[in-house]
């Protein structure tokens, strides 16, 4: 006898077994568009209600507000979002079979509390625009503020982009944000990698302050009047902390001491990436992430990025 106990299939009543459907899950994600909803695909619908799941996240029981079905997804609805690095399990009722979900929210929700005002992600390629050849003329910034990072002029200007990051050659590549203006106080996040070394080479600038490789390979310093340095080998990928604040201000390479020390109290006013205010001091460097916050984040959010970026980039 052929009985309809789903919605748009039938399933032969006799033959059917819960445990066979729930082994036929194809994907379980949850996704940054939408942080509260785990969305279970299988091969087909069936009768399933929102008292049908259980949800955990890491390990600790989670409301499951609502349920429903498009074609052959399954929406659960969580009471609560999950963050970046929950791990969430689901158990289907009927059976007691457990699935882990795919946690694809990329970035911790800190990035997003309004204090981010360039975001630039120089390795996923949905924030890149580029041409057949890789050559890169817009680093989008993700922080949805439009400080992209832009490069309109002659392709000799612009770096090449590989899954990797993107490749300033030291020699004429730059890219520039538009303008925009920030307090002395803030925090500057950026994964790279020093391909070549030297003296009086540009990492970032604007009309006020920098950060440039000076004084004793590989010291990378930063200033607003007096530099203060740091050490990141050549040819190594480490994440670089920067907290600009005039007086207390430092420069961290990974979990290393910091270099500290007073800067003056100048602003940002823009960004340019791989060269001096003036277009020159290029910087042979590959960078795969930028966080530029116009705060001093505590160390609970110094944190909390730091380890976003170690763990996303394997540091």
């Amino acid at each position: 006898m052929i009985t309809d106990i789903g919605i748009g299939i039938n399933i032969d009543q006799a033959g059917f077994s819960w445990s066979s459907y729930w082994s036929a899950l194809i994907s379980a994600t949850v996704e940054d568009a939408a942080p509260t909803d785990v969305i279970l695909t299988f091969p087909s619908a069936a009768s399933l209600v929102a008292t049908d799941i259980t949800c955990t996240v890491n390990g600790i029981a989670r409301v499951v507000s609502s349920a429903s079905w498009t074609g052959s997804v399954w929406t659960v609805v969580l009471a609560s979002a999950v963050i970046y690095g929950d791990v969430v399990v689901v158990t289907f009722g009927k059976t007691g079979q457990t699935q882990a979900v795919t946690n694809n929210i990329d970035h911790p929700a800190v990035i997003d509390d309004g204090n981010s005002v360039v975001w630039i992600d120089a390795v996923n390629p949905t924030y890149i625009v580029k041409d057949g050849s890789d050559l890169v003329s817009q680093l989008t910034d993700r922080t949805g503020l439009g400080n992209h990072l832009l490069q309109s002029g002659l392709d000799s200007l612009k770096p090449v982009w590989s899954a990797d990051g993107v490749l300033l050659d030291g020699t004429t590549d730059y890219m520039e944000s538009g303008a925009f203006l920030i307090n002395t106080a803030n925090t500057l996040y950026v994964v790279l990698k020093q391909v070549t070394w030297s003296d009086g080479e540009y990492i970032f600038s604007n009309s006020n302050v920098y950060v440039k490789q000076h004084g004793i390979t590989p010291d990378i310093a930063i200033t607003s009047g007096n530099a203060i340095t740091d050490k990141l080998p050549l040819d190594t990928f480490g994440i670089i902390r920067v907290i600009h604040n005039g007086g207390p201000s430092s420069i961290q390479i990974n979990e290393e001491t910091a270099g500290t020390g007073a800067t003056g109290s100048n602003t940002w006013d823009k960004m340019i990436l791989g060269a001096s205010s003036g277009y020159v001091g290029q910087s042979n460097i590959q960078v795969k992430e930028i966080i530029l916050r116009k705060v001093v984040d505590n160390a609970t959010i110094q944190g909390l990025i730091y380890g976003y970026l170690k763990a996303k980039y394997g540091l």
